[in-house]
């Protein structure tokens, strides 16, 4: 028997920027706190991982992205009845507060802001309570 399509795995993350470098940062750290780690270059290849990985957990953006950009990426997961809870965490340095509120109004949980470091991200996935799988510091 297979689990419900809206289950989720705790551990997998999937990263959706069009910046490969700032994609290598994210999931550096998340793989150094113990995540599972799933990339895309845009909205339109995120809604592609998303299918295809079910066990994604929680996504994080950017609004500015090519293709199909943050905030229409997270109003088509929201109108997904099969993801329609995924925490998704808008990363950006950009405090600007309309685009937050844009953001929110879209459906983001919330927002990561750079430059990020492994704690913020940990902090800001457990109060989602999207956990790694084990502990990285338990060998």
């Amino acid at each position: 028997m297979s689990p419900p399509r809206n289950r989720r795995s705790s551990s997998c993350v999937l990263i959706v920027d069009d910046s490969r470098t700032l994609r290598l940062m994210l999931a550096h750290s998340l793989r150094s706190l113990g995540y599972e780690v799933e990339e895309a270059q845009n909205g339109a290849e995120g809604l592609q991982a998303l299918k295809a990985h079910p066990g994604i957990a929680a996504v994080l953006t950017d609004w500015n992205m090519p293709v199909m950009d943050g905030f229409t990426f997270i109003r088509r997961i929201r109108g997904n009845s099969d993801f329609a809870n995924l925490p998704i965490l808008v990363v950006s340095s950009d405090a600007d507060p309309e685009k937050r509120r844009a953001a929110r109004d879209a459906g983001a949980s919330g927002h990561l802001m750079k430059p990020f470091t492994p704690l913020s991200i940990s902090q800001c996935l457990s109060a989602l309570r999207v956990l790694p799988a084990s502990d990285p510091t338990v060998p």
